[in-house]
């Protein structure tokens, strides 16, 4: 009995000395640390990151307590929260039930409302500004990438020659590029005068052709042609003309009207349909048979949609945020 409360005293007096040990070892870990810090703060203090981050908080960095708790204003440290607080008032007024009132929820005021700096750049924003509703910018950048539709020719146009017999020139090609431009935004053709669209509604709808060759871009106008050459950096462009080789693709981007009422899915099918009509219009067609054939082309023959389905959880058709493939965007 005696030598066992002796070994466990001993096994306590080696615990303790090994925990002493490790502590100590630990608090000059920790000291080295931050005597290292020191050592380079000086050249931190130097670095834009330092700086950034002083403008973002409002306060040093490396500083440990915030003197400035509780004092900062809560919403109006932020110009951006006081024109809500301004705006929520005007529209309670208005419709006669409490809108964005900041006197409910959690208290504004513990902590500093930091602002963004745009990646690669020196602007500051406040964070509201880069929400997607507040957003204009956001929000046509989105729906540029809904409403694009690319749509290869060369099965149209050998359709044309082999089933209804009609000769593809450059003269035909730059009339069906006109006609699309003006089916693009609802115009009608072939149904003569039915119900067309208002154009400044749809006045940012457009098609323009793309190729890799410049014989084929030089015969065609160059209102509705894109120019590689111009548009791509030199490698890229090299790369792009010889993927597409002599073939030729429309880009088609439907109005924004479009994809706003229905969505991303509807922008391959409001481009197939008036690509068939400005080919019905521009060369004259007739017959369902020729017709369907040209639709059932531009639907599903060599069309570049920007975005593939959702999973079915998700229940969103394709050109939609989500289904956007790396490399396309």
């Amino acid at each position: 009995m005696m030598l066992e409360k002796s070994n466990e005293k001993k096994r306590t007096k080696l615990y303790e000395k090994e925990k002493g040990q490790i502590e100590a070892k630990t608090r000059e870990y920790v000291r080295e640390l931050t005597s290292v810090a020191r050592r380079f703060l000086p050249i931190e203090k130097e670095r834009s990151l330092y700086s950034s981050l002083e403008t973002v908080f409002g306060a040093e960095p490396f500083e440990l307590q915030d003197p400035k708790m509780y004092k900062r204003g809560g919403y109006k440290q932020v110009g951006r929260k006081q024109e809500f607080v301004r705006l929520g008032r005007q529209v309670a007024i208005e419709r006669g039930i409490p809108a964005y009132n900041r006197a409910v929820g959690i208290p504004l005021g513990q902590r500093q409302l930091e602002p963004y700096i745009i990646s690669g750049t020196d602007i500051i924003v406040d964070q509201d500004d880069t929400h997607h509703v507040n957003n204009p910018a956001i929000q046509q950048m989105v729906d540029d990438i809904k409403r694009t539709t690319i749509i290869n020719l060369d099965i149209a146009h050998r359709l044309l020659q082999v089933r209804a017999g009609k000769e593809v020139t450059p003269e035909t090609t730059n009339l069906y590029l006109e006609t699309l431009n003006h089916t693009i935004g609802g115009g009608a053709v072939a149904q003569e005068h039915l119900s067309e669209i208002n154009p400044l509604l749809v006045k940012d709808s457009y098609a323009k052709a793309i190729t890799g060759s410049d014989e084929v871009k030089d015969s065609l106008d160059r209102r509705f042609v894109i120019d590689i050459d111009k548009q791509f950096h030199p490698t890229r462009a090299k790369q792009l003309k010889e993927a597409l080789g002599d073939s030729v693709w429309v880009v088609l981007r439907v109005p924004t009207i479009a994809i706003r009422m229905a969505d991303g899915d509807v922008a391959a099918r409001w481009a197939a349909m008036q690509n068939t009509m400005a080919f019905t219009g521009s060369y004259g067609l007739s017959g369902e048979h020729i017709v369907s054939d040209l639709a059932f082309s531009f639907k599903h023959a060599r069309v570049v949609r920007m975005g593939n389905k959702l999973w079915y959880q998700r229940a969103r058709g394709t050109n939609e945020p989500g289904g956007f493939i790396d490399g396309f965007i």
